[in-house]
């Protein structure tokens, strides 16, 4: 195990990261003054001999770099450190312009109910597992991973509807830049075929569509409402597959939980557990 500084704890990113860290058994130290409050020379000399004679690794935010150029500390940026922790995992990337949030956590419930389930979403939920054979839960927005070149195991994309997020300056970049996230996948890029702007990704590989439609790889079918939520069947590949029950009112919620249920299907994972864990979660929001 190391022992790592985490610089930056007005970043919530570095302080899921350093949850996710002390969970996996690393030594965890997090300066705990803002740093944006100092120039490079006042934080240098903040700091103690001590604390830079350690050995230990640093972890910054790409924003804080100019602190520690041109020092002696072995330094990772927050983006390149978490694309070296994927591969110890089998990793979930959940992106998309619409509803990660509520999807990913809800993923996180299911998946931590049968399997040792690490994630980092914010800081609020992160989370390390030292077991083996676990999972790797994330949320990250497109541009990022498409700059920092993670290479996730799945990555699952909720839409790629025409609403710009401020990120990006026109439709054609962030066509590209979702294309060039999802040519970075390991094993397979999931999305919502109902979505028409994801069948672009065909364009460069294979891809595990889920939805209402019936051209999708996964589809629910005969969908109820319910006094506490919908029931429904899903087929794969055109076969009956199960019956699922989510607590939830919005129909989006069933589009949620095929995108999990097509996870699971990938994995392997037995359909009796996933079925419990789908209806379980859904009860937590």
């Amino acid at each position: 195990m190391k022992t790592y500084h985490l610089l930056g704890r007005e970043d919530s990113r570095i302080v899921a990261l350093a949850q996710v860290l002390s969970d996996l058994g690393h030594t965890i130290k997090v300066w705990d003054q803002p740093v944006h409050m100092f120039e490079k020379s006042e934080w240098l000399t903040s700091r103690s001999k001590e604390s830079f004679a350690d050995r230990a690794e640093w972890i910054v935010s790409e924003e804080h770099d100019y602190l520690v150029q041109q020092t002696d500390l072995q330094v990772h940026h927050y983006h390149r450190f978490i694309s070296q922790l994927l591969p110890q995992f089998t990793s979930i990337a959940v992106h998309g312009i619409q509803d990660r949030k509520t999807l990913a956590q809800w993923m996180c419930r299911v998946f931590s109910s049968f399997s040792p389930t690490s994630y980092l979403l914010d800081e609020t939920w992160a989370k390390g597992t030292q077991e083996d054979d676990s999972y790797f839960i994330y949320e990250e927005d497109e541009q990022i991973a498409a700059r920092f070149s993670y290479q996730p195991d799945y990555a699952v994309i909720t839409s790629m509807n025409d609403r710009l997020p401020h990120l990006f300056r026109n439709r054609q970049e962030l066509r590209q830049s979702f294309l060039t996230m999802a040519s970075q996948v390991r094993k397979r890029v999931i999305a919502c075929g109902d979505d028409f702007n994801t069948h672009i990704l065909l364009t460069i590989r294979p891809a595990f569509y889920y939805g209402f439609g019936a051209n999708n790889d996964l589809v629910a079918k005969n969908v109820k409402e319910t006094s506490e939520g919908f029931i429904f069947d899903v087929f794969l590949d055109k076969q009956f597959l199960e019956r699922f029950r989510i607590s939830r009112r919005h129909l989006q919620s069933v589009q949620q939980a095929l995108a999990i249920i097509s996870v699971a299907v990938l994995e392997g994972v037995e359909l009796e557990k996933l079925r419990d864990a789908i209806l379980e979660g859904s009860r937590i929001y």
